[in-house]
């Protein structure tokens, strides 16, 4: 019954403030991936490859957070960000500098470097799992990001700081792209790209 299905579907999504914080605690890595695909086609660069950029900066954060242990949290978890962040671009320079220096379009090398994202991290969970189960071993308490549970209102609830960055940085590369000359040299090679090399914007450089 499709009425009972999506009745289901709103009342565990939005049915009550813990249902809606733990809504909210999902969406967080979408809001992450999702601002570095708005960036990307703000320069008209289609990336199609979060999901595999989601994966590989991920796994690097996850290995950060079990495999560094004696770190306070005020080191540890930006730590863990960094590399996360710094994994997922290492993953999308890959087809950038392909298409720069080789004219391999984007969409094509983007969604097969998710393909082999996905494989290679299934792989490494099945292969640095501590249990039966194919994952990663549990990162370290030092690792984890303050838990908003204790809070009025959202008891029983996943979410935690990152979302709150994570709406901090959707302000954050707002002003980037719209108030600094970086931000206007991506927006204008995504506008005209013939227009900005002529005008001496590195067209590259923003694509990249």
């Amino acid at each position: 019954d499709p009425i009972s299905a999506y009745k289901a579907l709103i009342k565990g999504s939005f049915g009550n403030l813990q249902a809606f914080t733990n809504t909210l605690s999902r969406s967080t890595p979408i809001i992450f991936t999702s601002i570095g695909a708005a960036i990307a086609f703000k320069c008209g660069v289609f990336n199609m490859g979060v999901e595999g950029q989601l994966n590989i900066g991920g796994m690097a954060a996850a290995i950060a957070g079990y495999a560094i242990p004696g770190l306070p949290p005020y080191i540890h978890i930006p730590l863990c960000i960094l590399l996360g962040a710094l994994g997922g671009a290492i993953w999308a320079l890959i087809p950038a500098l392909m298409k720069v220096y080789r004219g391999v379009h984007e969409i094509i090398s983007t969604i097969m470097m998710n393909y082999i994202a996905v494989s290679l991290t299934s792989y490494l969970t099945a292969t640095l799992r501590d249990s039966g189960v194919p994952q990663t071993p549990f990162i370290l308490p030092s690792a984890k990001m303050p838990s908003m549970a204790s809070l009025d209102g959202f008891r029983g609830s996943t979410l935690n700081m990152g979302f709150v960055i994570a709406i901090m940085l959707c302000f954050v590369i707002y002003v980037f792209l719209n108030r600094t000359s970086a931000g206007f040299e991506i927006r204008s090679v995504g506008l005209n790209i013939e227009a900005s090399r002529a005008a001496g914007i590195k067209v590259n450089k923003s694509v990249i």
